[in-house]
């Protein structure tokens, strides 16, 4: 399970994919009995799956029916995954260039997650900007669902501005999970621009989270380098075709 994990599914996804490579085709009413999960998390779990393309959907005598792939298809995941971090390695090693006094950390685990975000609202004054590129969603609220709500009262109290560019099938997720959307705009980009980190922006620091079982946070805390990064989210603010204010 835990594996599954580490390679960006939700320990939900995990439980559903494992029993539909265990048992074949099933009905999302049999999913629901044997997981023993609430149905819209089952429903929310089979729509993810099928983005990710480990299960697809089929009808049969007029009912719908779920499938997994073969597994083998967690290693292109992982290969794809792979693609796209070496597109980060490749930035960070290019951030010599645009600036000298750049500072970079890197630490692991959900902690630092809260740290992050406990720390940049504690940074940040009224009416300033928290950035984030490519929003995780589920497993985001699942690595900080015990201290979110004060986090975000105390973002909300600061007056503390949030800006996400997140993907379009995740627009109901935050709209259902999220209750703290004061003073957050979010823009929506397709599925296949979709990579498996986030990149958060606020002062003059930048934040590079890799979404695997133990997280990992990459910090980089440069002035340059931020108003390069700030720059380049008002690049896709502006090519994302959805938005609401709240």
């Amino acid at each position: 399970m835990k594996t599954l994990q580490s390679v960006g599914l939700t320990k939900t996804e995990s439980e559903i994919y494992t029993l539909l490579v265990k048992s074949g085709d099933l009905p999302a009413s049999r999913i629901i009995k044997e997981t023993k999960y609430h149905p819209q998390i089952v429903y929310r779990a089979l729509d993810s799956l099928s983005e990710k393309r480990l299960v697809f959907v089929f009808e049969q005598n007029s009912k719908k029916y779920f499938r997994a792939e073969d597994p083998k298809k967690l290693i292109e995941i992982e290969e794809v995954k792979m693609q796209d971090l070496r597109g980060v390695v490749a930035k960070l090693q290019s951030l010599s260039s645009l600036s000298q006094d750049a500072v970079v950390k890197v630490f692991r685990g959900n902690e630092e997650i809260v740290r992050l975000r406990k720390g940049a609202y504690e940074a940040l004054k009224k009416n300033e900007v928290y950035y984030i590129i490519g929003a995780s969603g589920e497993r985001f609220y699942e690595i900080v669902k015990d201290s979110y709500e004060s986090l975000e009262k105390k973002r909300i109290k600061k007056g503390i501005k949030k800006k996400m560019i997140v993907y379009e099938s995740q627009k109901k997720e935050f709209l259902k999970n999220d209750q703290f959307l004061d003073l957050v705009e979010m823009r929506f980009l397709k599925e296949d621009l979709r990579v498996p980190t986030s990149t958060n922006i606020f002062g003059n620091t930048v934040a590079i989270l890799v979404w695997e079982y133990n997280p990992i946070v990459i910090i980089i805390e440069s002035r340059s380098v931020a108003e390069s990064y700030k720059q380049y989210f008002e690049i896709l603010w502006k090519s994302a075709k959805q938005s609401f204010c709240v």
